[in-house]
């Protein structure tokens, strides 16, 4: 059999390895996206939200977020309503692939004097619900400005370069850098025509809306986007405005 279960619309073209590798996938390096996943048309609007990374509730003493993408796709696809893009860490067991032989402290240490790094990877997570995310702490949207698909959006990552080699600053028992990626991303999406700049409630660029920690109950304390790096290929874009540190 060359296709999925064709009681679900939406997964025309897909094969049953592919489908079923998708239903058992938590989430894909984006890279390994099936080919028919790529011409699926996404919505009208895209989603940054802030994840908690403790538990939800009043007492969790909430010092940073995960920073990702969350949009929903035009038509549903089987179950799947939308995707979530998003920089994490590289899991353990591809480490050894990364290093190719190095050591651990060599991998590490590439970044800044007294900085600790560790390698990401750009995933994609097939999502079936269509509203925000369980550990959502805040979330502000954005309006496509052209029909867009998923290769198209995903595809911007790794033609901007801003996707590949990617790594994480840990500082204390922090790892920091996601929200150095995600603004990078709007960067690109404004620059080039993808979305609407300003926010769609609030009329602000997303530049003054990342600087923040957001925290269970809705409040926020200010803090400025903390840099991850690149091995190579790709120098940041930093502008005066874009919620980075200032320096003297």
């Amino acid at each position: 059999m060359t296709s999925a279960d064709a009681t679900l619309p939406g997964l025309e073209g897909l094969t049953e390895e592919e489908f079923a590798r998708l239903k058992e996938s938590n989430k894909l390096v984006a890279s390994s996206l099936p080919e028919p996943c790529k011409s699926w048309l996404l919505g009208e609007r895209l989603f940054v939200e802030f994840l908690g990374v403790g538990d939800n509730g009043p007492d969790v003493d909430e010092r940073k977020n995960h920073v990702v993408m969350r949009v929903l796709f035009a038509t549903y696809h089987g179950t799947w309503k939308g995707v979530r893009i998003s920089m994490d860490m590289l899991p353990d067991e591809d480490l050894e692939d990364f290093s190719s032989g190095l050591e651990i402290h060599d991998v590490y240490s590439i970044g800044q004097l007294n900085e600790t790094w560790f390698p990401g990877e750009y995933y994609v997570k097939l999502i079936e619900f269509d509203e925000a995310s369980r550990r959502c702490r805040q979330q502000f949207s954005f309006t496509f400005k052209q029909t867009t698909t998923l290769g198209d959006f995903i595809g911007l990552g790794y033609e901007r370069k801003f996707a590949q080699s990617f790594v994480f600053v840990i500082k204390g028992l922090a790892w920091k850098g996601c929200r150095d990626f995600i603004t990078q991303f709007y960067y690109w999406l404004v620059e080039d025509g993808f979305i609407d700049p300003l926010e769609a409630d609030c009329a602000v660029p997303l530049y003054n809306l990342i600087g923040y920690v957001y925290r269970y109950g809705g409040t926020k304390v200010a803090m400025p986007v903390d840099k991850g790096g690149w091995r190579k290929g790709y120098s940041r874009v930093e502008k005066e405005g874009m919620g980075y540190p200032q320096t003297e």
